[in-house]
């Protein structure tokens, strides 16, 4: 090729260990003929090829536009919390407040009862 006698070696070298890499794939994958090379390499390609079909990540805009809905709905919600949350504590309020005022009627119909006894 013209490049000298350095990269004739260096090639030569090279082109021995891609060999026997070569030669050690097929020993650890029990490839016997060139027939089965072929047919496990499509079923790799194939294999590989239909899993990025698969698993399709959303652009930029969908996501941004499924964090806009998200919020959206989290707002909704949280409007939806803060009046539980208030009924919650009215109605806390109230059952203090009747708790007190029962409690203080019993307690004068006791007194009530004592009087007369």
């Amino acid at each position: 090729m013209g490049k000298g006698a350095g990269y004739e070696r260096w090639a030569k070298g090279f082109n021995l260990k891609q060999t026997a890499k070569t030669l050690l794939f097929l020993q650890q994958h029990d490839i016997h003929s060139y027939e089965d090379l072929e047919r496990m390499t499509n079923e790799a390609v194939t294999g590989a090829d239909q899993l990025p079909e698969g698993t399709k990540l959303p652009t930029v805009k969908e996501l941004n536009a499924e964090r806009t809905r998200l919020i959206l709905e989290r707002q909704a919600e949280y409007a939806e919390y803060r009046k539980a949350k208030a009924d919650r504590t009215e109605f806390i309020r109230a059952k203090q407040n009747a708790d007190v005022i029962l409690h203080r009627q019993q307690e004068e119909r006791d007194e009530k009862m004592q009087e007369k006894l």
